[in-house]
Parts: C-alpha cells; sequence; structure tokens
C-alpha cells in the first residue's frame, strides 16, 4: 500500500514532521496514527516527538474523547 498525505500524492520529504492524531495510550492501530509508525511513531507513546513523528493525543487511554483544552495544551508542546 503507498501511502498519501495529501491530495497530490506526495509523502514527508526529510526536515517534515508527520503530526498525527493519537490516544494517550499510543495505540497506533487506524488511520494516519498507523502510517506514522512507519515514520517512527512507537506504541505505547501517544504524545510527543519520536522519529519523525509527532503524537497529538485527541483521545484519552480508554479511547474517550479529550477536551479541546486538554488538546490545546498538547498542540501547545509541539
Amino acid at each position: 500500500m503507498k501511502a498519501s498525505f495529501h491530495k497530490d500524492g506526495t509523502l514527508p520529504t526529510d526536515g517534515q514532521i508527520f503530526v498525527f492524531g493519537s490516544n494517550l495510550a499510543g495505540r497506533h492501530g487506524k488511520g494516519a496514527a498507523l502510517v506514522a509508525v512507519r515514520y517512527g511513531a512507537v506504541y505505547g507513546v501517544g504524545e510527543g516527538l519520536r522519529g519523525k513523528t509527532f503524537a497529538i493525543p485527541t483521545k484519552d487511554e480508554s479511547l474517550r474523547p479529550r477536551t479541546l483544552l486538554q488538546i490545546e495544551q498538547s498542540i501547545k508542546k509541539l
């Protein structure tokens, strides 16, 4: 499967960080989170910089949505 990240089919290049929505449990099982594993995201790590990725948790450990304030605080870490 060839991953595409933009409508024009381009992929992240050197020097770019792939930012993706995550959960605090670090279960990167679907969508962009699953693709992020190819670029260094680590299972069990749900927030922060790993490899060429930065996880922003939009869900908690139980996969419930986090508040906008909590998500905003995670974005500020970026």
